[in-house]
């Protein structure tokens, strides 16, 4: 039961950090077109954003879990379990709500950090 309610946790944290990067990276990607030369209404055109601040809320989310997690678990097993889960959203969010293209090779290493995260969980 705990280990679900770990993974629970990881997924919840990785799905929130995930989203919340992807949500900024538009914000900026969006941002850019008033030119960087203008630091002021770069900034200003990204604090107006609504998907800034649900960024912001998603990345607090994922701290909550994060904390959550620290307090029954090893720090490592915590990290390379996020970072595997985390790897594994971001090239399903890339693919699927993004568009860009997933190789094969990229695909096949996702699979690799993922069994060796399992392999680090065995004692």
């Amino acid at each position: 039961m705990k280990d679900t309610i770990n993974y629970a946790f990881i997924i919840i944290m990785a799905g929130a950090i995930v989203i919340a990067q992807a949500l900024w990276g538009t914000v900026v990607k969006q941002s850019n077109s008033a030119g960087i030369e203008n630091l002021f209404l770069f900034f200003k055109s990204i604090l107006i954003e609504p998907r800034f601040w649900a960024g912001g809320v998603l990345y607090m989310v994922a701290l909550g879990a994060y904390f959550i997690l620290l307090s029954g678990n090893r720090f490592f097993w915590v990290q390379v379990t996020a970072a595997a889960f985390t790897l594994l959203l971001s090239t399903l969010l890339a693919a699927l709500w993004m568009h860009e293209k997933v190789t094969l090779v990229n695909f096949l290493g996702v699979i690799i950090v993922i069994l060796g995260v399992f392999l680090l969980k065995l004692k």
